[in-house]
């Protein structure tokens, strides 16, 4: 885990240790833990001084450390289901989950963006070189501004996440291949890199430098410094979402809108599996529980869709990939499959 997420385990344990006395963890009892979830509970419903998401994690944290406690030498005795009692109230996981509903941006609104994007500078031309890459692999932003020019790979189309020198998340190293997404999204990254190349940049330097006041061109010796934080792409997409009029989306949004085409580009499960993959997800699973729920409009046309065509043929599985074959072969699929029907 990274500094911060550490540093907040530590901060709602000593919130405990501070609200039950400082009693000896063996010595924990359940009403000491129920007394103190009534406390942070009033705090996020009543007194609105701690958010929902805030209680739910601080619970969520205590009940996997004291998980881990009850396994240790000294607390042999330590009741089984005592983690259980840190469960945080059904009613306050639902409203942090519902808190933290992102916006999902469609693919329109995301080749808007890039299209809209200005292009008059070397720095424009990177912001929107970002922008593009971001939906050509889907990688995140603490990915995106640790790679280095070595790492794409453009006749194999391709991202090497090399967790020695790149921010993958959990230090996961993966090979990335290019989204399906169009080959004008693809030729934007490959003229930035032909355009970096161009300026002097060797494989170790970075592959979305930070810019300058001054314009690249004015400089006298161009320098290739990597970006502090992630924090200048998400600055640099509220600008291009204000320029091109459509609604901010967080860059690891465009996770989410690949995940949705993950669906439609994928013709077998083995397909939607290697695609899963790619964004880096070992279980398809993930994918479609954090990344890929149905945008509502998407999900409403589908039910009525469903609605006018009554009940499912049975073999709707195994003639839906011939639904845009040649009528010959569709007839033939549909004889073949009559004496089943």
């Amino acid at each position: 885990m990274n500094d911060k997420t550490i540093a907040a385990a530590l901060r709602h344990i000593r919130q405990f240790e501070e609200a039950t006395g400082n009693v000896d963890f063996s010595q924990i009892s359940r009403d000491e833990i129920i007394a103190y979830k009534d406390i942070i509970r009033a705090k996020a419903e009543e007194e609105g001084s701690l958010s929902a998401s805030t209680v739910v994690h601080s619970l969520g944290t205590l009940k996997a450390f004291f998980s881990w406690v009850s396994k240790q030498p000294r607390f042999e005795k330590m009741p089984r289901d005592l983690p259980d009692y840190f469960t945080p109230p059904k009613r306050l996981v639902k409203i942090a989950n519902a808190a933290t509903e992102k916006y999902v941006p469609s693919v329109d609104e995301i080749r808007t963006l890039i299209a809209e994007a200005p292009v008059n500078t070397v720095q424009q031309r990177r912001d929107r070189a970002m922008i593009a890459f971001l939906y050509l692999t889907g990688v995140r932003d603490g990915a995106l501004i640790t790679l280095r020019m070595k790492h794409v790979n453009i006749s194999r189309k391709m991202v090497f996440q090399d967790a020695k020198e790149v921010a993958t998340k959990a230090s996961k190293t993966m090979r990335t291949v290019w989204f399906p997404v169009g080959e004008d999204i693809e030729a934007i990254v490959v003229d930035w890199l032909a355009e970096l190349r161009g300026l002097g940049a060797r494989d170790d330097d970075p592959l979305f430098p930070r810019g300058f006041k001054k314009h690249w061109g004015e400089l006298k010796e161009v320098r290739f410094d990597f970006l502090a934080s992630a924090t200048p792409v998400r600055h640099m997409m509220k600008a291009a979402a204000e320029n091109a009029g459509t609604q901010y989306f967080r860059p690891h949004a465009i996770r989410s809108t690949i995940a949705r085409m993950i669906e439609r580009w994928g013709a077998t499960a083995e397909e939607r599996k290697a695609l899963s993959q790619n964004l880096g997800h070992e279980d398809y699973r993930t994918t479609l529980v954090y990344y890929g729920a149905l945008d509502e409009d998407h999900q409403h046309a589908l039910v009525e869709s469903i609605r006018n065509r009554g009940e499912v043929d049975p073999h709707l599985d195994i003639l839906q990939p011939f639904s845009k074959a040649p009528d010959h072969i569709r007839v033939a699929m549909f004889a073949l499959l009559q004496p089943y029907r």
